[in-house]
């Protein structure tokens, strides 16, 4: 297991993690003996064999919800043929209040995985992939790749720094990294034409952060942050970059009871990372320079009050 998080409805907790284990027990809903993956589900529920039925011998998530009183309840592989796993850092699982559990981790294949019940209106393949699920009631509702991957070289898992979190509105924010340039302007806050474009969607009214200016946003350099955030019924309605000159990815996520999230991570940029501080107080903790080879980094972004007025094939429409 690599993260558990709670859901604030019934008192149930989820697990998510990496398993190597090729098959199911056979002794449904009750602990194995057998040396196989517990089964457990009930009526409705998905249940996805090991790697969607490849019979090559590769890694694949698991995803497993436990009731108030620690039973468990519904466990199942899931991932396609290739190698599907989380990297390091927390917030690989969030959980909303309308029963959705959305999960992110990293994978080099995406396009054996199972097809979900919504493809929804943000349906993104590529070269090695960041990949989002949301399930609801225990059965996938969508997924997708998010963000890109020009150079296949940084898709190793050690610092792919994808996280997910839901903000106090429904937004689903997931993080990742990407070494890939912008999508032209016209392509703004829809699916790109070009694998290795990154997709972005400027914010509305402009009151939010977006690395860059509306008609030029900046990959800054070696590996930047991804943040992309989706509505409810899975509209992209906000992507940008994060980062200096080198390379930089997130650890962990969290909410503020304001709306806010703050996220941290690692960063080797000296040059041009996105530094800000409030005017006060006067003795606030301020760090402008990059002391080591890698340092760490937090920042603190409004989310709240998002709003996607229209959208008409792929352009933005601005009222």
């Amino acid at each position: 297991p690599v993260d558990i998080e709670f859901s604030d409805n019934n008192g149930h907790f989820f697990l998510v993690g990496d398993t190597n284990t090729k098959s199911y027990s056979i002794q449904q809903n009750t602990p194995p003996t057998d040396g196989g993956f517990p089964k457990y589900s009930s009526s409705g529920s998905d249940s996805f064999p090991k790697g969607n039925g490849s019979s090559d011998n590769i890694e694949d998530v698991f995803i497993a919800e436990f009731d108030a009183g620690n039973n468990l309840l519904w466990s199942t592989f899931y991932g396609g043929n290739g190698a599907d796993r989380f990297g390091p850092g927390a917030n690989k699982i969030a959980v909303a209040s309308n029963n959705k559990v959305a999960i992110v981790f990293s994978t080099s294949n995406f396009s054996t995985f199972p097809p979900p019940d919504t493809y929804g209106s943000f349906f993104q393949t590529g070269k090695g992939e960041h990949v989002v699920s949301v399930f609801v009631d225990r059965k996938l509702d969508w997924a997708s790749a998010y963000g890109c991957f020009e150079n296949n070289s940084i898709f190793p898992f050690q610092e792919s720094g994808e996280s997910v979190i839901y903000s106090s509105d429904g937004t689903l924010i997931a993080f990742g990294s990407t070494d890939c340039e912008p999508v032209p302007f016209l392509e703004y806050c829809g699916l790109p034409s070009s694998v290795l474009d990154y997709p972005v969607c400027p914010p509305y009214g402009l009151d939010l952060y977006f690395q860059g200016t509306v008609g030029s946003p900046l990959l800054q350099g070696g590996k930047d942050i991804s943040i992309m955030g989706f509505t409810p019924s899975y509209l992209f309605k906000y992507g940008t970059y994060f980062g200096g000159n080198a390379d930089e990815y997130v650890s962990c996520v969290a909410n503020l009871s304001n709306g806010d999230f703050i996220f941290a991570g690692i960063t080797e940029s000296d040059i041009d990372f996105p530094l800000e501080f409030p005017a006060s107080p006067d003795d606030m903790y301020k760090q402008e320079t990059l002391y080591g080879s890698r340092d760490n980094f937090l920042a603190k972004l409004p989310i709240g009050g998002l709003t996607v007025t229209s959208v008409k094939e792929n352009e933005r429409s601005l009222s």
